[in-house]
């Protein structure tokens, strides 16, 4: 038998002068262009802030990778990373990016849900 894999699921949630996306499952390769173009539509829609919470991500691929780097450049610093998993930390880390992300030390091994860093 194959391994289950944790299906992606985006929630949306617009509020005045903020947008908040929050990921749970596995952001991979099948999946990286519903949280690319959640993003998208973030930075889109709203003048105001946008935060993305990673908390609940199983795996990270380098595709996600490439996907907050984009939104980080177009959003022109509005985007907020508000809650990563270990697993998005540890990527982070390892494609040297943590510190980029507001992670640092052994954050890379600590589940946190409550990170905020302004990118």
């Amino acid at each position: 038998m194959g391994q289950q894999l944790d299906q992606l699921s985006i929630d949306v949630h617009r509020r005045a002068g903020s947008y908040r996306i929050q990921a749970r499952g596995d952001i991979d390769q099948a999946s990286v262009t519903e949280l690319r173009e959640a993003l998208a539509e973030g930075v889109a829609r709203t003048r105001g802030a946008i935060e993305l919470d990673l908390s609940g991500a199983t795996f990270f691929c380098c595709g996600a990778v490439a996907a907050l780097m984009s939104a980080r450049e177009t959003s022109a610093g509005r985007l907020t990373l508000v809650g990563a998993a270990p697993v998005v930390n540890e990527v982070l880390r390892l494609v040297g990016l943590a510190e980029t992300f507001g992670i640092t030390g052994n954050d890379a091994h600590t589940p946190t849900t409550t990170t905020v860093v302004s990118l």
